[in-house]
């Protein structure tokens, strides 16, 4: 997708990123109307999303013990 992108519109940074731009505004869209339609969805996507931002920020360690 990113050497189509960039045949297309030339070799500039926005043109390799561009098709990633797309697919995750898609991923997007689609997990929303998933979530919209079946509530079992929303619980798994909120699931999913709490592991995700809980990786991201690093844990305190307790140094009073």
């Amino acid at each position: 997708m990113q050497a189509l992108s960039a045949r297309v519109f030339g070799g500039h940074t926005w043109s390799l990123i561009f098709p990633q731009v797309v697919a995750g505004a898609l991923t997007v869209l689609f997990l929303f109307r998933a979530g919209s339609r079946h509530p079992g969805v929303r619980r798994v996507v909120r699931r999913i999303s709490r592991r995700v931002s809980s990786r991201r920020r690093p844990r305190r360690r307790r140094t009073d013990r």
